[in-house]
């Protein structure tokens, strides 16, 4: 297995040199004690030749760091799914009877499929709301009743604060489950 490390020369210039593994973990070092704005993005991807691993780590723009991620966390998440179900080809005979197919027994397959994608969905958004804030996977629920407008008083009386920063608090829930959605679906 080989390892390559590419990082921009400097900052201004585009251009990717090799660096040694020694190098690479002084940078590491060196980036994790820089402020935001100033730190160095990387990205790992895994070439597979002949049975053969070969890694390369390089250094991206902040923009091509957060796409990668957020195409790592969707494969990751998806394999985890994955690995809760097995495949059944539609066309394979039940064992209660041999005239009957798995796919006669299915109504609606698209409702099916919908039903356990939002749920799915679902389980993540109250996952990541719990640990957002304690009182916000409440929240979705009055929403998901209806109950919006009334979830206001209920919030100020929850957290102990005015109506005014209740209202605020609602804000930034809807805030992000939007940007929950955004990033779970894009």
């Amino acid at each position: 297995m080989k390892r390559t490390y590419l990082v921009r020369s400097n900052q201004e210039n585009q251009a990717l040199v090799n660096v040694s593994g020694e190098e690479w973990y002084q940078l590491l070092n060196e980036n994790s004690h820089l402020p935001k704005e100033q730190r160095r993005y990387f990205i790992r991807d895994v070439i597979i030749e002949d049975e053969i691993y070969d890694t390369i780590v390089m250094e991206v723009s902040e923009d091509e760091y957060k796409a990668w991620k957020r195409d790592a966390q969707r494969s990751r998440r998806n394999r985890k799914y994955a690995e809760q179900f097995d495949l059944l080809p539609l066309d394979a005979p039940l064992e209660v009877e041999q005239d009957l197919f798995l796919f006669q027994t299915i109504t609606d397959c698209k409702s099916s499929e919908d039903a356990f994608f939002t749920n799915h969905v679902f389980t993540d958004l109250r996952e990541a709301l719990d640990a957002w804030k304690p009182w916000a996977s409440s929240l979705l629920q009055l929403y998901i009743k209806g109950e919006r407008r009334s979830s206001t008083k209920w919030l100020a009386k929850t957290c102990g604060v005015s109506v005014q920063t209740a209202r605020s608090y609602k804000r930034e829930f809807e805030s992000f489950i939007r940007n929950f959605v955004h990033e779970y679906f894009s």
